[in-house]
């Protein structure tokens, strides 16, 4: 959409500095307000003066420009939070001028910031509520795990230790007395 913008932009000043109607590039200029990214605008006619600006509360926009003052326009004066966008203006193949833009990338560093916290947030709940679960999981697992070796251990309809738990209380029995070295004995009644 910024770059549609742009492309209009261009195309308009082109006719401002053709018939030199100084009028028409401010208002052509003044668009940018309508812009968040934009900060100010200067148009500069083929011979490298400044021929009409909107916004330069800063003074990023010199009174002439030419091609070696182009790297000095752009060193020093910007950061990653704002830049300045040299465009030439062409009509039927003929350069008619140079269309300057500042432009900033604070509102979209901080729309990056906020979605990253977004994400951050949703990632954070995520965890959490797996969390949750998992630890629910493993307590219901456990409950299930206990019922089952009940089960495994004692008789439904009495309650009583049946064999599979005299079993399992010998095998715990014979491997403590082999670890002590003891002897050891079973009544059978």
């Amino acid at each position: 959409r910024q770059q549609l913008f742009l492309v209009r932009l261009i195309a308009n000043s082109s006719a401002a500095l053709l018939f030199n109607d100084k009028r028409a590039a401010e208002e052509i200029l003044a668009a940018i307000r309508f812009t968040p990214r934009i900060v100010g605008a200067a148009l500069y006619g083929a011979d490298g003066q400044r021929f009409a600006f909107e916004n330069d509360p800063d003074g990023v926009f010199p009174e002439r420009i030419d091609e070696s003052s182009r790297s000095q326009i752009v060193e020093g004066k910007f950061s990653f939070l704002a830049d300045l966008i040299r465009e030439e203006v062409f009509q039927d193949q003929a350069r008619v001028g140079t269309l300057l833009i500042h432009v900033t990338y604070e509102s979209l560093y901080w729309r990056l910031l906020e979605q990253a916290l977004t994400i951050f947030g949703i990632v954070a709940v995520a965890l959490l509520l797996a969390r949750r679960f998992t630890d629910s999981l493993r307590k219901s697992m456990a409950l299930t795990e206990g019922q089952l070796q009940k089960m495994a251990l004692y008789d439904q309809v009495t309650g009583l230790p049946n064999r599979g738990f005299f079993e399992y209380e010998l095998e715990k029995m014979v491997a403590r007395i082999r670890r002590d070295g003891k002897i050891g004995a079973l009544l059978f009644i």
